[in-house]
C-alpha cells in the first residue's frame, strides 16, 4: 500500500499512522476514496489529522528550533507553508536587496552570509532562523 511506504519513509509515529490509516479505511468502505495518492494526502485529510501528520513528519527536523517550541498552534500554522530546501555549499539563497518573502530555518548545518567581495559577514547555525525581520518590516533582504 502506498500509504504504508509513505508512513515508513516519513517516520510517522504509530499513533499518527494508525489514525490516518483508519480514516482512509473508513472512507474507502464508503467509496469516498478508492485510491490514495501520496501527493494528495494532505489535501484529503481532515484538519486535525493533517496537523498531526505535519507535526510528526517535521518534528525531527524542527526540534532544535526554539521559536517552534513555544506554541504548538503557531508551529502547526508555519508547518502548513514549510518548504524543505537542501543547499550545496556553493548555492546562493538570495542576494542583498532581493525581495523578501520567506523565513529560513536552519535545521542542519549552517548558512553563511557572504559579501559580494567574498568576505564572511555572519553564520546562521542549526536551530537558528533568519528573514523574519525583513518580512515583518516589509523590506528587501538587509544583508
Amino acid at each position: 500500500m502506498a500509504f504504508n511506504t509513505f508512513a515508513k519513509n516519513a517516520k510517522l509515529s504509530e499513533f499518527v499512522r494508525q489514525k490516518i490509516q483508519t480514516f482512509y479505511e473508513q472512507n474507502h468502505k464508503e467509496n469516498v476514496h478508492y485510491w490514495i495518492d501520496p501527493s494528495d494526502l494532505l489535501t484529503s485529510l481532515p484538519n486535525l489529522l493533517k496537523n498531526h501528520l505535519l507535526f510528526h513528519s517535521y518534528y525531527p527536523m524542527i526540534q532544535d528550533i526554539h521559536l517552534l517550541k513555544m506554541d504548538v498552534n503557531f508551529t502547526i500554522a508555519i508547518l502548513h507553508d514549510l518548504k524543505v530546501l537542501k543547499l550545496a555549499k556553493e548555492d546562493i539563497l538570495y542576494r542583498e536587496e532581493d525581495p523578501s518573502a520567506e523565513v529560513y530555518f536552519v535545521c542542519k548545518g549552517s548558512v553563511n552570509l557572504i559579501s559580494e567581495e567574498g568576505e564572511g559577514i555572519f553564520s546562521f547555525v542549526q536551530g537558528t532562523y533568519f528573514g523574519e525581520i525583513e518580512i515583518f518590516k516589509k523590506v528587501n533582504f538587509l544583508y
